[in-house]
């Protein structure tokens, strides 16, 4: 059986490992943040209770994510227009 725990924690900090890869990609062409909200606070701390080794793990798999959405939304990676 599953655990629900575990579960919704590896989410929560793949959820935080791709809002902050996005960020680190567009942050130095258009205005981009990241808001503090009670979400973003349980994304980070779940984020943070990985190894640094998952770490890098899911900001690998955030990126690759990332190359996905790129594709089928040419307008992100427009940085020519605005958000």
């Amino acid at each position: 059986m599953i655990n629900n725990n575990k579960q919704t924690t590896t989410g929560k900090a793949f959820e935080y490992a791709c809002a902050y890869t996005i960020f680190e990609k567009y942050r130095d062409y258009v205005d981009i943040r990241l808001l503090e909200s009670p979400q973003m606070t349980i994304a980070k701390r779940a984020y943070d209770s990985l190894s640094p080794k998952e770490q890098k793990e899911y900001i690998l798999g955030a990126k690759a994510a990332i190359k996905i959405v790129d594709r089928l939304e040419p307008k992100l990676a427009d940085t020519s227009m605005p958000m």
